[in-house]
């Protein structure tokens, strides 16, 4: 993967996302694993990082490791995993961050470390939108992907709080904060899925689209409907900052097997707390009582060739 120039420099991010703006009470955190051993993740956080600015010194990683490998991300808060980890993390991981935020942080910034606005003002206008009451807010407008090479393409996505009205065609997550209030009341983010999409699901908090949890098998869709009522009791309110969001290459969209994912629902009829649940240590993990199911789940990961 070649190196990519900054859209803002460093410097120019520290002047706008400093200027007049209290971080103190702010926590950044994202998440990384790799269960199938592609380097392509690790290296689009080695771009991300400095392009937080001064936001990169509130950063926290949690990094899901298993057995026998090494972390990739430097600084990393890293949970080791065994093969009955080999399953989707990113909420597990995202739940055990917010659990453990100092008790005097009032704001929390959950970002994909694939994902960089074009505003570096983004970030301070969306603590001044958390401080005027709104639950959550999306830090884009829409979604640019760039190439391996850093180039934008044609490839566009609309996040889901500037277009509800899309209900599936939109991003529902990414790049998001939050309070961290309304994080604790509802307990944290969805994890009742082995293949990811908590994010969608807080979409539904977003545009009521529930259409894609016909996909789900009984035992999910129940897990994600209870998720979803108790969050909807908050009545939360979300909004979004009006910038653009370039996403880093990590291989092909086309390879995101996305489909073929939620297909594994219905293949395996999964269900939670029987099939899998959360650990001691806060991962997912299988109940080894469908091999079967382990088997295709890391199929899956390694049928996304991220590295290309």
């Amino acid at each position: 993967m070649k190196s990519r120039q900054l859209i803002f420099s460093n410097a120019e991010r520290q002047k706008y996302i400093s200027n007049g703006c209290d971080l103190s009470r702010l926590q950044v955190g994202t998440t990384h694993f790799s269960p199938a051993g592609y380097e392509a993740q690790a290296k689009t956080f080695e771009i991300w990082k400095p392009t937080l600015g001064p936001l990169a010194d509130k950063l926290t990683c949690m990094e899901m490791v298993l057995d026998g490998k090494r972390r990739e991300i430097p600084g990393s808060i890293v949970i080791r995993g065994t093969a009955r980890n080999a399953v989707w993390q990113k909420e597990p991981l995202t739940n055990l961050f917010i659990r453990n935020l100092d008790p005097q942080t009032e704001f929390v910034g959950l970002f994909d470390h694939d994902m960089t606005p074009v505003d570096p003002d983004c970030y301070a206008k969306a603590l001044e939108l958390l401080k005027a009451g709104y639950c959550g807010v999306q830090l884009f407008r829409d979604v640019r992907y760039l190439n391996p090479d850093g180039v934008t393409t044609e490839a566009k996505q609309f996040g889901v709080t500037a277009y509800p009205e899309r209900g599936p065609g939109t991003n529902p997550g990414g790049s998001w904060m939050f309070r961290r209030d309304w994080l604790d009341e509802i307990g944290g983010i969805s994890c009742d899925s082995p293949f990811g999409g908590g994010d969608r699901v807080l979409g539904v908090l977003v545009n009521g689209y529930t259409d894609f949890l016909l996909e789900y098998s009984p035992g999910c869709r129940d897990a994600v409907n209870d998720w979803v009522r108790n969050a909807e009791k908050t009545k939360p309110s979300f909004t979004f900052v009006d910038s653009e969001m370039l996403h880093w290459w990590h291989g092909s969209m086309f390879h995101r097997l996305y489909m073929e994912r939620q297909r594994l629902f219905m293949k395996h009829n999964v269900t939670p707390g029987r099939d899998y649940y959360v650990n001691g240590r806060g991962l997912l993990e299988f109940a080894g009582n469908k091999p079967e199911l382990q088997r295709d789940v890391l199929a899956y990961f390694r049928g996304r060739r991220e590295d290309g």
